[in-house]
Order: structure tokens, then C-alpha cells, then sequence
């Protein structure tokens, strides 16, 4: 435990082939702002079509059970390549929700799969995670891929709407795939 409310972990610096995702803090505003107020973005996660303020953002950042929350620029990029957002509660017991937004410079690339990959480690070794749950709208064919291609495969539909469930379970002895999760 490291002083977040309810005792949940804090997302650490986590360092991939290609990516360093970083901890989101109220500095980055304005990136959160272009990803999640992205046309595409909005629309495949059923954000709706206004465009979100910035102050709704900075309540969110300060919100005390928040997600878990990354950043990601690919090296030598300043333009944020996407955010990884991780339940800070386990829903069920054992289980986290993880959910990814790509900007659009970086979709095609696996950028987002890496940005997952990484996070599910990090929650395997960090947070002992049995499993990481995504929720993937059906129409959203480039998530499903994405999802599928980090090693999720198909639990159930969601209940309420046009989604399906997929899980990604941990790896016997806990890390979930390749890497330790630790970041840097």
C-alpha cells in the first residue's frame, strides 16, 4: 500500500520497447483533454459527441478512487500516444478493469496492445491480479483486435449494451506474460 485513498497501489513510471508510460497528474490536462475528446475515441467508448472540459478532467484527477492512470508517448514523440486507465478496486475480487484510448497518430502501430501488455504485468505482479477485464464495444473492430493480439480472449457480453466481455488471465507464477511489471 502507498497512501492512495482505500490503500489501492500507485501506477509507477513503466518503460516497454517502444513506450514510457507515465502516471497521469494534473499536468497533463491537456493531453487527456485531446485523447478523450478524440471524435473516434468518444464514439467507441459511448462518451457521447460533446466535447469534455477541462474541468471535468481536473475532478476527475482529484477524485480520491479514481483509476489508475498512464500516459503514453512513444520515444522521441511529445504528442501523447494513448492512456491506459486500470480499476483501482477489483471487480470481482481478483479481477481489474483495464481500458485504452489510442490517439490517432499512433493507431496501426500496436502502440495500444504494448500500452496494455504493459499494464496488465504491472497489475499481475504488482497488484496480484487473477485477471484484467476489458469492455469492448461489439462495432469496435480495431479494439477487439487490439485486445485479442494482448492475449484477452471473449468472457461474455456485457450486461446493458451492445459489448463483450474479455479477460486476460495471469500467468502461473503471477506476472502475466513476459517481464516483471516492476516499470522503472
Amino acid at each position: 500500500m502507498d497512501g492512495r485513498e482505500g490503500g489501492a497501489a500507485a501506477p509507477v513510471r513503466l518503460v516497454t520497447a517502444r513506450l514510457v508510460l507515465e502516471p497521469v497528474g494534473e499536468a497533463d490536462v491537456e493531453p487527456l483533454l485531446a485523447l478523450w475528446n478524440d471524435p473516434v475515441v468518444r464514439r467507441m467508448h459511448g462518451l457521447g459527441m460533446e466535447p469534455l472540459p477541462a474541468a471535468a478532467v481536473l475532478r476527475w484527477l482529484r477524485a480520491p478512487d479514481r483509476a489508475l492512470c498512464w500516459l503514453a508517448r512513444a520515444g522521441g514523440e511529445d504528442a501523447a500516444a494513448g492512456v491506459v486507465e486500470l480499476s483501482a478496486r477489483e471487480r470481482p475480487p481478483g479481477v481489474r478493469e483495464i481500458g485504452v484510448a489510442v490517439a490517432g497518430p499512433a493507431r496501426g502501430r500496436g502502440l495500444g496492445r504494448e500500452m496494455v501488455e504493459a499494464v496488465c504485468r504491472w497489475a499481475f505482479a504488482r497488484l496480484g491480479a487473477a485477471a484484467v477485464r476489458a469492455e469492448v464495444r461489439v462495432d469496435n473492430a480495431a479494439a477487439l483486435r487490439l485486445f485479442e493480439r494482448a492475449g484477452f480472449s471473449p468472457i461474455g457480453r456485457a450486461a446493458g449494451g451492445p459489448s463483450l466481455w474479455l479477460e486476460r488471465r495471469a500467468a502461473a507464477g503471477g506476472a502475466g506474460g513476459d517481464g516483471d511489471g516492476r516499470g522503472s
